[in-house]
């Protein structure tokens, strides 16, 4: 299980740069993680990206798709997990099938009640994050292969819900 996570430090003007960050490391990332993969293979492998580090995940996934030859964009990953995402719901939704090939299980974790990308939400013109996706979320539950997993009632706010995504990933289920 890799998990990466952009940590983003308090502050609006923080978090703008840090957005800029996140993809500029994009590049970086995506050659990483083609090393692990072909010391790994992309079959047992899971990748988990929270918030801002879903955004450096959703990019480099579709990248891979687009750039790799035809042996790597079909290898699929045993599971892509994006918790609490600050990813454009929409730009995630026009991609959500290519994203979600990648892998034999693709799970989103949202918040209806996630403060943080409430904030973030309003700093991009009041469009949704998939980590908390409002009106887009019918519409994303019906891309195949994508579980959309409502985590609001756990009132974790932005936290990761580790216990929940690590039973969700060993048994399928709550456990």
């Amino acid at each position: 299980v890799l998990l990466y996570d952009w940590v983003s430090p308090i502050g609006f003007t923080r978090y703008l740069e840090n957005e800029t960050l996140a993809e500029q490391t994009v590049d970086n990332f995506l050659s990483s993680l083609r090393a692990v993969q072909k010391t790994l293979g992309a079959k047992d492998m899971t990748l988990l990206a929270h918030s801002m580090g879903a955004l450096i995940l959703d990019h480099a996934i579709v990248r891979r798709k687009a750039e790799s030859d035809a042996k790597e964009a079909d290898e699929k990953f045993k599971e892509l997990i994006m918790a609490n995402a600050d990813v454009d719901g929409k730009t995630f939704l026009n991609h959500a099938g290519v994203f979600a090939s990648n892998a034999s299980v693709t799970r989103v974790y949202f918040n209806r009640t996630d403060d943080r990308l409430k904030t973030a939400a309003l700093a991009h013109g009041g469009f949704k994050r998939l980590g908390s996706p409002g009106h887009l979320t019918d519409a994303l539950a019906k891309t195949p292969g994508l579980e959309m997993i409502d985590i609001t009632e756990a009132k974790t706010n932005h936290e990761l819900n580790y216990w929940l995504v690590s039973n969700m990933h060993r048994f399928g289920n709550l456990g």
